[in-house]
């Protein structure tokens, strides 16, 4: 829920930070919803960026850390155990859907916004 929560401000504050960006493409024709689309495709990308990544690291790290806290504690090394690479691939493929819905809201309002409107707000 925390992560979500996140992901939302994070997409509000990326919309926000690229109102110029978005004039500047709705100025060289694109359609209200070619700029949704912008914006959808951009969090679902960075959600993907991020989820594959911290997939890789937590997989990584997290088996040399449960083997490293075994040996400690006389369990003896090679206790860990990777996850199922289809789960892994599973929850990727959960967070970069959820990036994308999350960017819907924003997207249909930035669409919706009248360039007039939002030229003050570059200044």
């Amino acid at each position: 829920m925390i992560a979500l929560v996140e992901l939302l401000t994070l997409i509000g504050t990326g919309v926000r930070d690229r109102v110029r960006d978005l004039l500047a493409l709705r100025a060289i024709g694109l359609t209200p919803r070619q700029i949704g689309a912008v914006v959808v495709t951009s969090a679902a990308l960075t959600a993907l960026a991020a989820a594959a990544l911290g997939t890789a690291a937590g997989a990584a790290l997290g088996h040399r850390l449960v083997d490293a806290e075994a040996a400690a504690t006389g369990l003896g090394a090679g206790v860990a155990r990777l996850p199922d690479p289809l789960l892994l691939a599973a929850l990727v493929l959960a967070v970069t859907t959820t990036g994308a819905l999350a960017a819907l809201a924003p997207a249909v309002r930035t669409a919706r916004r009248r360039l007039v409107d939002s030229a003050g707000e570059t200044l």
